[in-house]
C-alpha cells in the first residue's frame, strides 16, 4: 500500500494519537515532542516551517551533544553555549556525526536543511518550497523515501520529522562518556626519586636540581 499525498496528513494523525496513548509514562515519551513539532511545522508559513525545524533539531544536536559529554557544566556550557566551539549549527551536524551520534544520511539531510534554512532567512524577496531552488533543495533529501508526487514542502517536513525521530530515539539510549581519573604522580614521583639517589649514591652526581 502506498499513501497518496492526500492520505498522509490523516495517516499521521492516526499515528501520533497511537504513539501518544503508548508512550505515556514510558521511555518513548520524550517521542511526543516530535509530534508537537510536526504539529508546528504545519501550522507555520514555508519560510516559518524551514526556520522552525532548523531551530528545533539545532536545540535537539544541543541537548544530544550534552547528554553524551563528561557531566561537567561548565565545561558544557563553554563548549555549546552560543559563542563556545560547539555553539553553530553547522558544528554541531558535524561533531555529532564524527562522535557517531548521528548516521551519515541523517547528517547530511541536516547539512541541507541547514542551506535551506539560510536561503530562508537571508533573501528578501518572497521565497516558497515551490521554488525552484526549494524543490532541487528538498530533492537532495535521501533519509527517507518519498513518492515523486509529494511536494518539495512535503518531503521536507517527512525528513525533518524522521531526523527529530532519530534524534529523540538516540538520546533515550545514549550513554555519557566518563573523565578519566585523575592523574597520580605519587608512584613517578617515588621511582625518580629513587633514580635521583642512586645517581648520587653510586656516581656522586647530583640530579635533584634537574628534576
Amino acid at each position: 500500500m502506498q499513501l497518496s499525498p492526500d492520505d498522509f496528513p490523516e495517516f499521521m494523525q492516526l499515528m501520533e494519537e497511537n504513539i501518544a496513548d503508548m508512550s505515556k509514562g514510558t521511555s518513548a515519551e520524550p517521542l511526543q515532542a516530535v509530534i508537537l513539532f510536526r504539529k508546528t511545522l504545519a501550522a507555520e508559513s514555508d519560510r516559518g516551517c524551514a526556520l522552525m525545524a532548523a531551530a528545533f533539531i539545532d536545540e535537539q544536536l544541543r541537548e544530544l551533544l550534552s547528554l553524551y559529554l563528561v557531566d561537567d557544566a561548565k565545561v558544557t556550557e563553554r563548549l555549546l553555549g552560543n559563542s563556545g566551539a560547539l555553539g553553530s549549527f553547522a558544528v554541531r551536524i558535524d561533531i555529532a556525526y564524527s562522535l557517531g551520534l548521528l548516521a551519515k544520511n541523517i547528517m547530511q539531510d541536516l547539512s541541507i536543511l541547514r542551506k535551506i534554512r539560510n536561503e530562508f532567512a537571508h533573501l528578501s524577496r518572497p521565497m516558497t518550497f515551490e521554488d525552484d531552488a526549494m524543490v532541487s533543495r528538498c530533492l537532495e533529501l535521501k533519509s527517507i523515501l518519498v513518492p515523486p508526487e509529494f511536494t518539495a514542502r512535503s518531503r521536507f517536513c517527512r525528513s525533518m520529522i524522521v531526523t527529530a525521530t532519530q534524534i529523540e530515539v538516540t538520546k533515550a539510549e545514549l550513554q555519557r562518556s566518563f573523565p578519566r581519573v585523575d592523574y597520580d604522580d605519587t608512584h613517578a614521583r617515588k621511582e625518580l626519586d629513587s633514580f635521583v639517589k642512586f645517581a648520587k649514591d653510586k656516581f656522586n652526581l647530583d640530579l635533584s636540581k634537574n628534576v
